[in-house]
């Protein structure tokens, strides 16, 4: 292999973890100078340039013009429903026939539409959505997006569909921009979006720096696969981004998960307007058809963007258990989605400077999500002459001096000891998905705190002690507090993954919680567990598997975790339902084609507890080798891996059985 092949696989590769997994392999120092040194060799050698070359996602020659180009199949468009009513009379439809039928539904992007095509795993052609039948050919321009792929994971031919965006963060940070250099901000991130791709200039394109989910695959006959999920991850093997905001569920399911996805859409980093509700068997989808204009086997379902206009009454700034400083605005009450609201988040400082916010401003709310409402913009042609704004330099709990960590935009309390942070890491532990102990509220654990009986997770088991000096308490009788005690005493059988979400590890929602707790049969072994082993686990970036370590090898928390036992605390650890234990703490690795879908196997391997990877590394314990197996065959015959034949894999399996 030359040096430029080589260079270019390094950078492909890294551009693939850093864009798509989330996993960021190498430094960005050292990811420039391998890009410099690839762009050197270039330059002396332009016959030598492939139209795989990372080079390319930096820009190329500016475009005279945009060239229609005639779609395979027609892009259509969705339907769109408005209530859950409608929604429901929609799969109702769809069911009344076929009873047995099962949706994905996945947040909707408000992005714009793309097409990409490829020959022999190489991007030969991108183009829009147009007006369904024909598209502008914006080859040039995606291939500056660095989280689509120029190369293939796989040498096939293959048509997919998806939405390019502006993340919300990116769009503040271009928006900025703008308004320091004096020009006119960009009205929404779809319409920076749409008119970035539109550039003639591929390099102000790559500075825009567009993001892309791929969520269709056109023909997915070729290729075996027979649902929407299984082409999901079939594209994401492919290398592509997937957004993984996706449930599979029945039309019973329909009204929770419509409500899930409208409780987190503004925790995401991209706009979303909707969900969008397909049929998951694509035989189903065949007999079901299309209209002139959409298909009969998916509908749109539209959030209702609900505003009102109030009066920002006061700013307030709250610290949360890891420090950060959170602003928040005190309204005039308003009813906004049906909700009475009071008051709003204002996210960070940044944000409070960059849309000109102050105390007595007239603002326009929207409701993000069914909690947190925020203030959208300011009405600046009602400002009133006593609108003023002091931002803070110390925590308004502790009054230490406060920071901003690395790049981060966020104020931040560095005292660990800080009594807000200490409340409310007392507060998450006693929370519905920790230990539950549902005579602690936030109130109470706060009281508990000031009066000096509360200081850390032990003090709770060891409430009890305390009894006399809690009856001196206004509020607390003995009725009261033996109710806490009693609740107490219940939360001490606690299921795994409500104890790994109970001790506040930072980045470890609950969700993730879930999925340790899936992985690892023990509380022994997570905490022995390496940053590598953590990364193997789809969803957890490197970042969050420094965090994880970084918590259990300080030494105060191995102290607490020790000391909850030996109060009592018994964690319970589930079989997740596993058919058997015979890959039980085994990594496996597939590669090459399969009789059955990949995500099938993927199933059925982690149904006897294995673990199941991308990658082929020393930890590796078996490689279920499929036809035309590539690069991962030689590395595992390299480190003497176990290979497994598909037939010998199933002949395993039955004899088990």
């Amino acid at each position: 292999m030359t040096r430029y092949e080589e260079l270019k696989n390094k950078i492909n590769k890294a551009n693939y973890d850093y864009y798509v997994l989330d996993k960021p392999s190498i430094s960005d120092f050292e990811y420039d100078m391998l890009l410099q040194e690839l762009i050197d060799i270039e330059k002396n050698n332009p016959s030598i340039i492939t139209p795989d070359s990372p080079s390319l996602k930096i820009g190329g020659e500016v475009i005279k013009a945009f060239k229609k180009v005639k779609h395979s199949q027609s892009m259509l468009s969705l339907n769109n429903v408005y209530s859950i009513n409608d929604l429901k009379n929609f799969l109702e439809k769809i069911t009344s026939e076929k009873k047995e039928i099962n949706f994905l539904y996945e947040l909707k992007i408000d992005g714009l539409a793309i097409n990409l095509t490829y020959e022999n795993g190489l991007l030969i052609q991108a183009s829009t959505r147009g007006d369904g039948t024909f598209g502008e050919d914006v080859t040039e321009n995606v291939k500056t997006i660095k989280d689509i792929p120029l190369r293939l994971n796989k040498v096939i031919s293959v048509e997919v569909r998806g939405e390019i965006f502006l993340k919300k963060s990116i769009f503040e940070r271009l928006n900025q921009e703008k308004l320091n250099n004096g020009e006119v901000a960009f009205m929404n991130a779809r319409n920076a979006a749409a008119g970035t791709l539109r550039q003639l200039d591929p390099k102000v394109v790559s500075k825009r720096k567009l993001s892309s989910f791929i969520f269709h695959i056109l023909n997915p006959n070729l290729f075996n696969i027979s649902t929407q999920e299984e082409s999901l991850k079939f594209i994401k093997d492919l290398g592509f981004n997937v957004n993984h905001q996706y449930q599979i569920g029945s039309l019973a399911s329909c009204e929770s998960i419509i409500s899930h996805f409208d409780q987190i859409r503004n925790t995401v980093d991209y706009d979303t307007d909707g969900v969008v509700i397909k049929v998951n068997d694509f035989n189903v989808q065949n007999e079901l058809g299309y209209t002139a204009k959409a298909p009969k086997w998916a509908i749109a379902y539209k959030f209702s963007p609900e505003t009102a206009f109030t009066k920002l009454l006061d700013i307030v700034w709250q610290v949360g258990r890891f420090g950060t400083i959170t602003p928040v605005g005190i309204l005039e009450p308003i009813i906004v989605a049906g909700s009475n609201i009071t008051r709003a988040t204002l996210h960070n400082i940044d944000n409070i400077i960059s849309k000109d916010i102050k105390i007595n401003d007239f603002v326009l709310v929207r409701k993000a999500g069914e909690i947190i409402p925020e203030i959208v913009e300011v009405l600046k042609n009602k400002r009133p002459n006593n609108a003023y704004f002091e931002p803070i330099d110390k925590c308004p709990s502790c009054e230490t001096l406060l920071i901003k960590q690395d790049d981060l935009i966020d104020l931040f309390c560095p005292n660990v000891q800080c009594p807000a942070r200490i409340k409310n890491s007392l507060i998450h532990f006693v929370s519905k998905n920790a230990f539950n102990i549902e005579s602690l509220g936030e109130s109470t654990i706060e009281i508990l705190y000031d009066f000096d009986i509360i200081h850390d997770f032990i003090d709770i088991f060891t409430l009890k002690k305390h009894h006399l000096d809690i009856l001196k308490i206004g509020g607390f009788g003995e009725k009261k507090l033996n109710k806490i005690y009693a609740s107490i005493n219940k939360a001490k059988n606690i299921n795994f993954e409500n104890f790994i979400f109970s001790l506040g590890i930072k980045h470890v929602g609950f969700n993730i919680a879930k999925l340790l707790s899936s992985k690892f049969t023990s509380l022994n072994e997570l905490i022995k567990a390496s940053v590598h082993d953590l990364t193997q686990i789809h969803d957890i970036g490197v970042k969050m598997a420094e965090e994880i370590t970084a918590f259990f090898d300080n030494y105060n928390n191995k102290i607490t975790i020790e000391n909850l036992i030996k109060e009592g605390v018994v964690i319970t650890y589930s079989i997740n339902n596993f058919k058997s234990t015979i890959f039980q703490n085994t990594k496996i690795v597939i590669t090459g084609s399969l009789s059955v879908p990949r995500g099938t196997l993927i199933k059925i391997l982690e149904s006897h507890q294995a673990t199941v990877t991308n990658s082929i590394c020393k930890n590796t314990d078996i490689l279920i080798l499929g036809q035309n197996a590539g690069s991962k065959l030689t590395k595992a015959k390299e480190l003497n891996i176990k290979i497994l034949t598909e037939n010998e894999l199933f002949a395993m399996l039955n004899d088990f059985e």
